[in-house]
């Protein structure tokens, strides 16, 4: 799953802030970026880096990032849980914060709350690095504190002089980082987990659409690792969803994503309808949560549409989650995240696995908070699986 995150974050990095499906065909062709690329990426302080092919982007970090702050835990044989685990995850964000050097008034706050005394792994270090961050996320890392159910965050900045950010936070930033709280709270119910991940968010995301979107993002994960049917178990998530206070316009996406029309064998077709999808919702901004949660789902019901190997049906789902011109790295980060859970590590695409940078530091932070999985929780799982078959 988390590979598979990274290899759809490493797609559609390239294309991030291209303004029309125009501009990405006439670089990549009629059916859009099909393979890793190099690039140059223009960051949103107008800084051009070049990166090579196979560069993960914030989306990736910030999902490592939330695995590093289980990890401390599990050294120091504390029950890895999401509410014991927060104040570390809390550090590892504010750290990578702090690397953000390109407004170095959040950096400087992010390095002011930090605990230095930490020592962070050498795995997780190149995903410190300055990268393309959400000002929204950098400004709720400015705070001496992160958001809860009971205190959500709060801030308001002038960047520049000019930009105003304020909270509450409507944007995507916390939907693809609840992918570990999917594979470690496979033990809860449908509802705990939904929970977990709704906490997880809020520590920068405070408005119910980024939050709920978060854990939308999540059950849909969760119910990839089980095994079940993907327009079941998001028809299931009324029941719990209905639970949270402004639940209904989450909702009304979601319904707009499932009654929007499938039709594999129109691929340019697909791709004009999936890059008008948010303004059909009524969102002119591309880059909120609601409007990427409707091009996650709607991409992803292209899966039980292609029968083709699983490798190539990776390949074919993530390039539909990034030919657009919304937040592509993050829709393809998390279509790819459900692919990867869903098919496993052994149907990733070879070609862009051994393209992928940093391939053995994603292992080896994974590796160690999986390592904080009991074996009875597994053995459930495995019989969960099996009895959806």
């Amino acid at each position: 799953m988390i590979f598979g995150g990274a290899l759809g974050d490493a797609l559609g990095g390239p294309i991030e802030f291209h303004k029309n499906l125009l501009e990405i065909t006439s670089r990549f062709g009629e059916n859009g970026i099909q393979e890793l690329e190099r690039y140059y990426h223009k960051d949103m302080f107008l800084e051009m880096r070049r990166l090579p092919a196979g560069s993960v982007t914030d989306d990736t970090a910030m999902t490592l990032l939330t695995l590093e702050g289980y990890n401390k835990n599990i050294e120091k044989n504390i029950e890895p849980s999401l509410d014991n685990s927060l104040p570390m995850i809390w550090q590892a964000y504010l750290k990578w914060g702090s690397q953000q050097t390109r407004n170095e008034a959040f950096a400087a706050l992010a390095r002011h709350y930090s605990d230095r005394s930490i020592q962070w792994s050498d795995d997780i270090k190149p995903f410190f690095q300055t990268q393309g961050a959400g000002l929204s996320t950098l400004a709720a890392l400015s705070k001496g504190y992160y958001g809860t159910p009971e205190t959500p965050i709060k801030y308001y900045f002038l960047v520049e002089g000019v930009r105003r950010v304020i909270s509450p936070n409507l944007g995507c930033g916390a939907m693809m980082r609840t992918a570990p709280i999917a594979m470690l709270t496979l033990h809860q119910s449908d509802e705990e987990t939904f929970q977990e991940a709704c906490k997880l968010a809020m520590t920068t995301h405070g408005h119910p659409d980024s939050y709920l979107s978060a854990a939308v993002v999540n059950h849909i994960l969760r119910g990839a690792l089980l095994n079940k049917p993907f327009s079941k178990n998001i028809q299931n998530l009324k029941s719990i969803i209905s639970n949270y206070d402004g639940h209904e316009n989450c909702w009304r996406v979601i319904e707009g994503a499932l009654t929007e029309k499938v039709d594999v064998s129109e691929p340019q077709r697909t791709m004009i309808r999936m890059d008008q999808l948010p303004g059909k919702l009524g969102f002119s901004n591309k880059f909120l949560a609601l409007p990427v949660l409707a091009q996650v789902i709607y991409a992803l019901r292209h899966d039980g549409q292609i029968h083709r190997l699983y490798t190539t049906r990776f390949k074919d789902i993530t390039r539909l989650a990034v030919n657009h011109s919304g937040d592509t790295d993050s829709v393809g980060s998390m279509c790819g995240q459900y692919m990867g859970a869903k098919y496993g590590i052994e149907y990733l695409p070879f070609d862009w696995m051994a393209t992928l940078r940093f391939k053995d530091n994603i292992r080896n932070i994974t590796n160690r908070a999986c390592s904080g999985i009991a074996v009875e929780t597994m053995e459930n799982v495995r019989r969960e699986r099996e009895n959806t078959l």
